[in-house]
Order: structure tokens, then C-alpha cells, then sequence
């Protein structure tokens, strides 16, 4: 990757680190814990709620796990940067993989839990850093199957034909 890609990568994952970072700030300054502020009707609320555990919610009380788990995790992403495909949809998704752990890693290593706030009423209470580790997978994952489909000469849903001569 040219260093341009390069700076504008960390400035783009600083930059959506920040904003995580002071969403979680102004929820747990300006909400009560475990009250809910609706935004649209019943479709989206603001609703502070502090999360001790993983996925959902679940799994609460192990934090020190989900600390070096999440550690573990960046590291193995770095750690293998390079193996994956090396065009800019697949280097974004990592990166938001990366920016959204660590966002969640600082609010566990000094908080103890995670602050969770976008609520949509039928969906687990979530913030900013766990859409984009959720968004960076789908990615890297659809990334890596078209990949996989283009090597394999499969193109817009049909196998490429090669030309006998």
C-alpha cells in the first residue's frame, strides 16, 4: 500500500476511533444507566447500558478474556495483513475490524464494560466500534469469497468459458 493509503487509513481509523470514543462519552455523561431516550418513535432510541460481556450481551463477567481475546485478535489481523487480498474494499474492512476492537478494547480496559447505546428496539443495544468489527467482517468475508470466485474464473454469477483454439 502507498504511504498516502497508508496515512489516510489512520487517519480515517483515528478519526472513527474519536467519534466512537466521545459517543460513549456523551451517552454515559448525558444519559442515565439503563434509561432509554427515543429518537424516532419506536424505530430508534439512545439507551445507555453498560455491557460486561460479549456478543449480545452474553457470556457476562469474564472481561479479562474478552481483553486478551480482543488483544489476540488485533494482533492475528496485523499479524496477517498481508495475506489478504490487497485492494482498498479489503483493506477498509480491516481496518474498521481493527478500529472498532480497539474501541471497545479501551472502554474495557478502563471502564470494565462496554458502553452500548444505538437501540432499535428488536435488535441488542450496540455502538459505533461493534458496527464496524461487524461491518469489517461481512466485508473481509465477501472480499475473500469474491477472491476466491475470480481466482476459480467465476464472474458475474456464471463461469468464465476459456477459448479452445
Amino acid at each position: 500500500m502507498k504511504n498516502t493509503n497508508k496515512l489516510r487509513f489512520v487517519l480515517m481509523a483515528f478519526g472513527l476511533l474519536v467519534i466512537d470514543q466521545l459517543t460513549k462519552l456523551a451517552i454515559r455523561t448525558q444519559v442515565a444507566l439503563n434509561s432509554s431516550v427515543p429518537v424516532v418513535g419506536n424505530i430508534f432510541s439512545i439507551t445507555f447500558i453498560r455491557n460486561t460481556g460479549a456478543v449480545f450481551g452474553s457470556l457476562k463477567g469474564f472481561n479479562g478474556i474478552f481483553i486478551w481475546t480482543t488483544v489476540m485478535a488485533i494482533g492475528l489481523v496485523l499479524y496477517f495483513w498481508d495475506s489478504f487480498p490487497r485492494n482498498y474494499p479489503t483493506r477498509l474492512f480491516l481496518m474498521f475490524i481493527i478500529t472498532g476492537s480497539v474501541g471497545n478494547l479501551i472502554d474495557r480496559i478502563f471502564l470494565g464494560y462496554v458502553t452500548d447505546f444505538i437501540d432499535f428496539g428488536f435488535w441488542p443495544v450496540f455502538n459505533l466500534a461493534d458496527s464496524l468489527v461487524t461491518i469489517g467482517v461481512i466485508g473481509v468475508v465477501a472480499m475473500l469469497v469474491r477472491e476466491s470466485l475470480v481466482e476459480d474464473g467465476i464472474r458475474d454469477g456464471k463461469k468464465a468459458v476459456k477459448k479452445r483454439r
